[in-house]
């Protein structure tokens, strides 16, 4: 079963990121699956940071999935 107050495009941001909930850096995903990213940044369910993360040491954002994310993720799947 979904988690179902997860958009299309939440859904889409959700399995993007690691399952694993290691920070994904340096990846620019497309509009729509941002739109889903900052939708579950502000159910908590995704943390973001911006730093100096990138390769050479240049500035981005990087995110991963919260413990809560991590399980939203497991239903997503269907596991």
């Amino acid at each position: 079963m979904t988690h179902p107050a997860l958009t299309a495009a939440s859904r889409k941001g959700i399995l993007w990121l690691p399952a694993d909930g290691s920070w994904c850096v340096g990846s620019s995903p497309d509009r729509s699956t941002t739109a889903g990213l900052q939708w579950l940044v502000f159910r908590k369910l995704v943390e973001e940071e911006y730093g100096d993360f990138g390769a050479r040491g240049g500035r981005c954002i990087r995110r991963r999935l919260t413990p809560a994310g991590i399980t939203a993720r497991r239903e997503v799947e269907g596991g």
